[in-house]
């Protein structure tokens, strides 16, 4: 008995037997574990490979770009208040985070990216939104 119960406030302690069970939010349950091809109309010159973007639960996402020089860029990622933000800067600070609104289509298998700007303005000419695909396997 006393071996059933220090495993038990064992597994408490380390937060490894039991499930997680602060539900993820929609933005994080799609994108853990997904890879999404982006589309090349709007990203890519003609002929170029397509880009694609990965994320892992523990918070880092990389940026897989076949034509640049830099062909992998590994950044970090975060839902903040129903965001997606990221930043790809080696010392990260508030303001190196870009957030962006997020919208699913198709059932789940189409993904939109619109940059949300730092400061609210009327004209947003300039903002950039990325349409992609998650990639299936299996």
């Amino acid at each position: 008995m006393r071996l059933i119960v220090l495993a038990v406030v064992a597994c408490f302690g380390l937060g490894g037997c039991l499930a997680d069970t602060e539900e993820l939010d929609p933005i994080s349950k799609a994108l853990i574990g997904s890879e999404v091809v982006y589309d090349l109309s709007e990203l890519a010159e003609d002929g170029d490979l397509p880009l694609r973007q990965t994320w892992a639960a523990d918070g880092t996402t990389v940026f897989i770009s076949p034509q640049s020089f830099v062909t992998h860029r590994t950044g970090q990622w975060r839902v903040d208040r129903g965001r997606y933000c990221s930043t790809f800067a080696a010392n990260p600070t508030d303001e190196t985070w870009t957030c962006w609104r997020v919208r699913f289509s198709d059932g789940g298998a189409r993904v939109r990216f619109k940059e949300i700007p730092d400061t609210p303005s009327i004209i947003q000419l300039f903002l950039r939104e990325y349409n992609g695909t998650f990639v299936t396997t299996g």
